[in-house]
């Protein structure tokens, strides 16, 4: 009896290790593959590499000349501002993006002439039209300039502007005055061009007060943080000044108010005019600030000023 029932054990103990030999692990069921580049684990048949999606592209780099605002600061200077013609030529020729015009004294009337349709020969042509007549003149009996209302040129200012007005001029322009009463510099930006430069121009020794307003020629600083809140960054300041005398030795002690007052002009532009980005110095040496006959000539100056200061603004901006 015992021994067929250790037969039968043995049986079954046999049985049950066939059974288990046949049985297999997971691993062997589901072979083991190394992750993917995703870390996805791949299994039979291999997907498709996902294609890469380009980075996107990475914005041009942007040139001064298109991310910058220019802005051309006209200086005062009575006659010799017939120079910064020839400057704003060879700026314009020089293709440097001239956005906004600000003139100083006789420099708001070069600057609202080209602003208004932005061309040079219209300037040059109206000015020369220009006659000693439209001006103040000396008296018999004196070499000093008669200071008369700026109503001599009123004529001159009709024909050159007619209705114009600055919110319709081609570059953007502005000029400052001065009031009288408070000594408050006040920016003129709207109203006919006769009637804005009637307020910028007129100063001695030319002009005598015929309204509350007058130029401010000493208003180099307002003019740069005038344009710096309007958001220009490139800001070139046009001298011209120069050295030397700058009224004729006999007008100087005649007319001392005056002469004092443009020394100190120079001195106040010379120490200010740093605040611009860029300076350009016309050499106004030989000529005086009431010298109508030098005009030709001092638009040469402006020219041989204009080339020069147009190369260094072209390789330091890129224009």
């Amino acid at each position: 009896m015992k021994s067929s029932i250790g037969f039968s054990a043995v049986v079954v103990a046999s049985a049950l290790l066939v059974g288990c030999s046949g049985l297999k692990t997971r691993e062997e069921v589901e072979p083991t593959t190394p992750p993917n580049a995703t870390g996805s684990v791949q299994t039979g048949t291999e997907a498709p590499p996902r294609a890469e999606v380009p980075p996107p592209a990475q914005p041009a780099p942007t040139s001064p000349v298109q991310s910058s605002r220019v802005a051309v600061i006209l200086g005062p200077g009575g006659i010799k501002s017939f120079a910064h013609v020839g400057v704003l030529k060879e700026l314009v020729k020089a293709r440097v993006p001239i956005d906004i015009v600000v003139g100083v004294e006789w420099g708001s009337l070069i600057g609202a002439l080209y602003s208004q349709n932005g061309k040079i020969p219209d300037v040059e042509w109206k000015l020369y039209k220009m006659q000693k007549g439209d001006l103040p003149g000396k008296g018999l009996f004196s070499g000093r300039v008669n200071a008369e209302s700026i109503k001599t040129m009123d004529s001159f200012l009709s024909e050159s502007f007619g209705a114009g007005a600055v919110e319709q001029t081609k570059i953007e322009f502005a000029c400052p005055s001065l009031s009288m009463w408070t000594g408050t510099v006040v920016w003129q930006t709207r109203g006919d061009l006769k009637g804005v430069l009637s307020r910028c121009m007129p100063y001695p020794p030319m002009y005598r007060p015929s309204s509350p307003w007058m130029a401010a020629p000493f208003s180099v600083d307002e003019a740069v943080r005038f344009l710096k809140k309007k958001g220009y960054q490139i800001i070139v300041y046009v001298d011209v000044l120069g050295l030397g005398d700058l009224l004729p030795k006999d007008e100087a002690f005649e007319g001392y108010e005056s002469t004092l007052l443009w020394h100190e002009i120079r001195r106040a532009q010379r120490a200010n005019q740093k605040q611009a980005t860029d300076v350009i110095e016309v050499d106004t040496t030989a000529f005086r600030i009431i010298g109508f006959d030098g005009r030709t000539a001092l638009v040469g100056a402006g020219e041989s000023a204009g080339v020069r200061a147009a190369r260094k603004l072209a390789d330091k901006y890129g224009f």
